[in-house]
């Protein structure tokens, strides 16, 4: 039986390996020619629906994590979490924005998003900087204790993609407590800073103060740009450098590290 069993995987796990080269053979010509989009798509999802026919459980490691040439399709991505709210009125909300922008940007034979939605639904964290905070029934979180992650995919080189997604980050930042995953694009979205420092700010703080009292990273060494107006160092080196524009220390050693925490916030 467990013979069986791992060969019907193996023809799964082809299929999707199928539909991976499959889609990354038409990045070039998706991207050239968007009106393409439409018959790609419906293609692609008429191919995975062979594979789920009937309900089929696997390994999440096999299932999820290891599936073969999943890089070979290069894709842009933005991802926000919700706190899955006991109506799911918010993920209505969130999700129905994504539909409504779609329609209108096909309307002008536009096509930005031109893969997938997805959804993926997970127990809160309690982690300062994890996006499921979102769902954290903590009262200072107001969370239901479960969270919803959205994010949208675009091969490559989709024109108008940062658009698409500037448009949808407004509606979801409309939507109480949404967090942007930090590993997703999000630094283009306009106002996303401040949104950030302002759904965020109270845990980076709390993140911040950890991290300075374990010393940990003090040159900043896993900061980079995108991160650095969030994160300040917290060497001497980089107080002088987060407090130019206040109380300016000049590196002494015994410098208060704590009070370069989150000035930015």
């Amino acid at each position: 039986m467990a013979f069986i069993y791992q060969i019907h995987w193996y023809f799964i796990d082809k299929i999707f390996t199928c539909v991976e080269v499959f889609a990354s053979s038409c990045e070039e010509p998706l991207t050239k020619y968007p009106w393409l989009t439409p018959y790609f798509d419906v293609t692609a999802y008429e191919w995975l629906k062979v594979s789920n026919s009937e309900v089929s459980y696997q390994q999440l490691a096999y299932a999820i994590h290891y599936l073969p040439y999943v890089s070979m399709a290069k894709m842009y991505d933005m991802e926000f979490c919700f706190t899955a709210k006991p109506d799911f009125s918010n993920i209505l909300q969130a999700a129905q924005s994504c539909f409504n922008l779609v329609k209108k940007y096909a309307l002008k034979y536009q096509y930005p998003l031109n893969t997938v939605m997805e959804m993926r639904w997970l127990k809160y964290s309690d982690a300062y900087l994890s996006p499921a905070m979102a769902g954290n029934p903590n009262p200072s979180e107001g969370g239901s204790g479960h969270t919803v992650y959205i994010e949208v995919l675009s091969m490559n080189h989709t024109p108008n993609w940062q658009q698409f997604c500037n448009e949808l980050a407004q509606e979801w930042m409309t939507i109480p407590g949404a967090r942007i995953h930090w590993a997703k694009q999000w630094e283009f979205i306009d106002g996303v800073q401040d949104y950030i420092k302002q759904v965020n700010g109270p845990n980076i703080k709390k993140f911040m103060t950890q991290l300075i009292k374990a010393n940990a990273d003090p040159t900043g060494m896993f900061l980079n740009k995108k991160l650095e107006n969030f994160f300040p160092r917290h060497s001497v080196k980089g107080t002088q450098a987060i407090n130019t524009q206040g109380n300016t220390h000049d590196g002494k050693k015994d410098v208060d590290r704590a009070s370069c925490t989150c000035n930015v916030l």
